[in-house]
Parts: C-alpha cells; sequence; structure tokens
C-alpha cells in the first residue's frame, strides 16, 4: 500500500472512532472558532451578526440527501449554527462553518452566501492540506461567485471537476480538497433551503417591511 493512501485510511479510521465516541461531533465542527474575526474576512462591511441555531435531526438528513443527491452521514450533523451578517440593518448575507473529511484529515471551511443563498466566498478555519493556498486563491473564488446548490452539485461530478480544475489553473493534486470545499458548499445551500428556510425567510421579510417603512 502506497504510503499516502496507508496515511489517508489511518485518518479515515480515526475520524470514525472519534465520530462514534463523541457526541459533541457536529458542534465542534460547525462553530465559528472566532465569529468576529471569520465574519470579518469574507464581509469586511459589517457591523453586527445574529446566530440562528438549528438541530438537524435524521429526518432532515433524508430531506437533504433528496434534495441534493448527496450522501450524507448522519453523525455529521447535530446542532448548527448559521450566521445572518448585517451593515448596520441591513442583511448582506450569511455565513456557516462546515467540515469535510479531505486528503489531510478535516478541513473546516468557512462559506459564505449573499441573502438570496448565492456563493460569495469561502475561507479555511482549519486545514493542513499542502493545497490550501491554490484552493483559497482569488481565481477559484471568482469562477464560484454567484453559483448556487445545482451549480455546485454538478461540479462535484469527476468531469466537470477536472474541466473547473484546468480552468482555474489547479493541478490534479488539488482534487479532493477541491471536491471537499465544494461539497461543503452544496450542503450549506441546501441546510439554507430546508432547516433555515423559515428563520431566513422571517429575517427577509421584516427587513423589506422596514425599508418600506
Amino acid at each position: 500500500m502506497k504510503t499516502k493512501h496507508r496515511i489517508k485510511l489511518v485518518l479515515v479510521l480515526a475520524m470514525i472512532v472519534y465520530i462514534g465516541q463523541s457526541s459533541a461531533y457536529s458542534q465542534a465542527f460547525c462553530a465559528l472558532r472566532d465569529p468576529n474575526r471569520s465574519i470579518g474576512r469574507l464581509f469586511p462591511s459589517f457591523t453586527k451578526f445574529r446566530s440562528i441555531t438549528a438541530t438537524v435531526s435524521r429526518d432532515d438528513v433524508q430531506e437533504l440527501e433528496s434534495l441534493t443527491g448527496l450522501k450524507c452521514d448522519p453523525r455529521e450533523f447535530g446542532r448548527h449554527q448559521l450566521y445572518a451578517v448585517f451593515d448596520e440593518e441591513k442583511i448582506i448575507g450569511f455565513a456557516q462553518s462546515r467540515s469535510e473529511l479531505v486528503d489531510w484529515g478535516m478541513a473546516e471551511i468557512i462559506v459564505s452566501t449573499d441573502p438570496q443563498g448565492a456563493f460569495r466566498g469561502f475561507c479555511f478555519q482549519r486545514c493542513r492540506s499542502s493545497q490550501r493556498k491554490k484552493v483559497e486563491s482569488e481565481t477559484v473564488q471568482k469562477l464560484l461567485q454567484h453559483r448556487k446548490k445545482e451549480d455546485f452539485i454538478a461540479l462535484l461530478k469527476e468531469s466537470n471537476l477536472s474541466e473547473f480544475q484546468n480552468e482555474a489553473g489547479l493541478g490534479s493534486e488539488s482534487a479532493e480538497l477541491l471536491h471537499g470545499v465544494l461539497l461543503g458548499i452544496a450542503k450549506m445551500q441546501a441546510l439554507m433551503l430546508t432547516i433555515w428556510k423559515e428563520d431566513i425567510d422571517a429575517l427577509l421579510s421584516e427587513q423589506r417591511k422596514d425599508s418600506e417603512n
């Protein structure tokens, strides 16, 4: 067995053991460790944020799988927080931390969207991959701008992923990390359309009313 594959197998087995032993897994890996700093990186003009907490049940996971066609492990979910981001009283977007297993363990990815849920940007909260800077580059971010859930799910197909890598100037060694990022973004956008939909609709409706007065 090649050394890289052996290391990855050990990491996968370690994560399986950790998930099985820790009921706090989903909480530990979906939190913004420093919300003001993290949100400030993605929304430089923000003045405040509001967190919305929801518990993702097994039924929610089944709905998520049905909506996306992506296989999910119910243990990766649980209590999750979505951050509504404001510039004064105006909602300028949402942020959430997602974690995915990539080439060197778990990568914690902070994803931001616009108020309608289209992709805005991302940064890594934690990532040990040597491909981190390349995948987090401005070129990649610009190519992903304004895309929605369906776009990211389509990009996860091997042929589309390879084509996107070429367009972004990434080598094949970036494939696993890039796949993890795209997967995390797609899951966040899907959760915004399911468990957080009512909360988001209420916030946007409240803002529309305020602007009309």
